[in-house]
């Protein structure tokens, strides 16, 4: 009976870690989307520069 108990907890245990992987995966991948959306931003800023420039 312990045994099982210890193997259910266990699993548990194990299941618990790869649903924080998830959550880190999960959390890499917005920082990721962050990332591009701020690259974005800043090649438009850089692009309305650039064309601010060449209208001067």
């Amino acid at each position: 009976m312990i045994d099982d108990v210890i193997m259910i907890v266990d699993v548990i245990i194990i299941v618990d870690v790869i649903i924080i992987v998830d959550v880190i995966m999960i959390v890499d991948v917005i920082i990721i989307v962050d990332v591009i959306i701020n690259a974005d931003i800043i090649v438009n800023v850089l692009c309305l520069k650039d064309a601010g420039q060449m209208q001067d």
